[in-house]
């Protein structure tokens, strides 16, 4: 027991309602607490909700179009490759390998290259 309470035990009749008015201060300071506390933690909820509900709705909102327009852009860019004609391909794979030859490097992948393009070629007429 702290100092001040060894003073009101020694000083106070035992049938004063010193005690009892303590006891009392006690229990009203500690409903004024975990009022404090559930109001605190209410606040916390609501805050956190309406978080979660806007980054919930940004990335609804947001995230399926932007993946959309990138679907449609790949789409775009491999048709853009279909219209270039096997012939044109055929040049610039030949224009590769003399580049190639002229520098004196292995020509290996551009010879594969330029062999499976003239067997799609012909595939294709």
């Amino acid at each position: 027991m702290s100092s001040d309470l060894q003073l009101l035990d020694f000083n106070t009749k035992p049938g004063s309602g010193v005690w009892e008015a303590i006891l009392d201060l006690n229990r009203i300071i500690l409903k004024i607490a975990n009022n404090a506390v559930a109001a605190v933690r209410r606040t916390q909820t609501v805050i956190l909700t309406v978080a979660l509900v806007v980054l919930t709705a940004v990335v609804v909102c947001l995230l399926p179009p932007a993946v959309l327009r990138v679907e449609r852009r790949k789409d775009e860019c491999l048709d853009l490759f279909l219209t270039i004609p096997v012939q044109r391909v055929q040049q610039i794979s030949a224009a590769r390998l003399e580049q190639l030859t002229q520098m004196g490097l292995e020509a290996d992948a551009a010879s594969k290259n330029l062999l499976l393009l003239r067997v799609f070629a012909s595939s294709m007429q």
